[in-house]
């Protein structure tokens, strides 16, 4: 669908370097949905060329639709639905992509992009309305006011699996702003390069859940004020929002929360018709990242409750290819993980091989473990979450005390064997390595020192017969 009357137009750039020619006498709305609340469906289209540049109104359907309003896209009194729509090199004074006004639409699986407000809302602009928007990637839009990717005011927005990112807005709010409303957002992505890319103001209610937005607080959401756009997507200056290795927002979303809100998460599809669910949990945004080929393949990985607050990993390789080992990462949450161990691969092998770790004195509660798989260059992929639940304490393996620690050594002391070699590795809560110490000739416990800020930290102590067991210490 195309507002260009004489196919003249030229548009060139995306975000800031967008520009707009040969559009003069192009179609004020492309399309417009007018009344008849709930009866109306858009599917599978692309939208371009609107330009509504018109200070008077027209009637549609017996409403008023401003001639300045959603040069693609103009929804006015109207609770339509539209899905798998591209809106793309449309422009207006509010809401250059799509314009939505005391309207319920509900918009899925679609991209706006390159799309230009002189006012507010580049690629989408809400005003006394409640939008329900899943699956959806807006970027390269621009605005002259506030708002480059969308503009929302006494407006209630719904934002699931969706990417805003690359927006532009002279006024700020690159790629959110939303005032006198409510905002609804899961499983999404919403970063710029500019601190203020998200302004909300005089919110009457916020929910957020599973994202990554910047100064976002609330549980289970990821503060993107730590990140730039190019530690998130592959490569956002040349236009790819495509989730890099080692993104933060990989298997960051909740299945749950998808499938209360969205549809099948073993059916549907992301964005680019790519599958979903990849990996151990929905991706973040509207890009799912395809699962990269594992460095081994792997035949098992299993965590069982030995006792009644240790843990024993086991997992067995049916071939390796150029791996360097596996990082053991714990979370008592299943979305934040610490590294609190490390076993060596065995390089390129066609052989089976039995791995196992264990971790002791954990906490009381449900811990997720992972395996971050590592190959020689670095690369790596993460194997599915286990999750043990731990109760209470029993007749103990090994002591390690004082904890919490309050002076400059700790003690370690197996209960049924004795040490009279080990190998210590300190680690903090960032996975740096603050300290390692090989002992020899132990007799008694094993004496470790300690020095150091305060804080949480993890010891690794890895005995003669190659056991390898984790604890978590507090130092005041």
């Amino acid at each position: 669908m195309r507002g260009d009357f004489n196919g003249d137009d030229v548009v060139t750039g995306s975000g800031a370097t967008l520009s707009f020619s040969g559009n003069t006498e192009n179609a004020y709305h492309v399309v417009v949905s007018a009344g008849d609340e709930g009866s109306a469906e858009l599917d599978g289209f692309t939208i371009t060329g609107g330009n509504a540049n018109l200070a008077s109104s027209i009637i549609v359907n017996g409403r008023n639709v401003s001639g300045g309003i959603g040069g693609g896209l103009a929804n006015v009194n109207s609770g339509s639905r539209e899905a798998n729509l591209i809106i793309k090199q449309n422009s207006a004074i509010v809401g250059g992509g799509m314009m939505n006004y005391s309207a319920y639409p509900r918009l899925y699986n679609s991209t706006l992009n390159n799309n230009y407000a002189v006012s507010h809302g580049g690629g989408m602009a809400d005003d006394n309305s409640q939008s329900v928007l899943n699956n959806l990637f807006i970027s390269g839009n621009n605005s002259s006011g506030d708002g480059g990717g969308i503009y929302s005011y006494s407006s209630g927005i719904s934002l699931g699996n969706t990417t805003i990112s690359g927006n532009v807005a002279a006024s700020g709010a690159s790629e959110l702003y939303l005032s006198d409303g409510s905002l609804h957002v899961y499983n999404s992505i919403l970063i710029g390069s500019e601190e203020n890319a998200v302004v909300l103001e005089s919110l009457t209610g916020i929910e957020a859940s599973y994202s990554l937005m910047l100064g976002s607080t609330f549980p289970h959401n990821i503060n993107a004020s730590k990140y730039a756009p190019g530690d998130i997507f592959t490569n956002p200056s040349l236009g790819d929002y495509t989730l890099k290795a080692g993104s933060v927002a990989l298997n960051a979303g909740s299945d749950a929360l998808y499938e209360s809100y969205s549809g099948s998460i073993t059916t549907d599809k992301d964005i680019a018709g790519n599958p979903r669910l990849v990996g151990s949990s929905i991706d973040m945004g509207a890009f799912e990242a395809p699962q990269s080929v594992l460095p081994v393949t792997l035949i098992s990985f299993t965590a069982s409750l030995q006792g009644e607050n240790n843990v024993l990993l086991q997992w067995s390789t049916a071939s390796e290819l150029n791996n360097k080992g596996f990082e053991i990462e714990m979370s008592s949450t299943g979305k934040t993980f610490q590294k609190v161990g490390f076993v060596m691969g065995n390089g390129t092998t066609g052989a089976n091989h039995h791995y196992q770790s264990q971790l002791t004195n954990l906490s009381a509660g449900v811990s997720y473990f992972r395996l971050k798989i590592i190959d020689m260059d670095d690369s790596f992929t993460y194997s599915r979450l286990r999750s043990v639940k731990i109760t209470n304490e029993v007749e103990l393996t090994s002591k390690l005390y004082p904890n919490p620690l309050t002076g400059g050594h700790i003690y370690l002391e197996m209960v049924r064997q004795p040490i009279s070699s080990a190998s210590v590795k300190i680690t903090n809560t960032l996975g740096q390595v603050v300290k390692t110490s090989d002992y020899k000739n132990i007799t008694g416990p094993l004496e470790i020192e300690m020095q150091g800020a305060a804080g949480t930290y993890y010891i690794e102590v890895t005995l003669e017969n190659a056991e390898t067991f984790v604890w978590r210490i507090v130092k005041f």
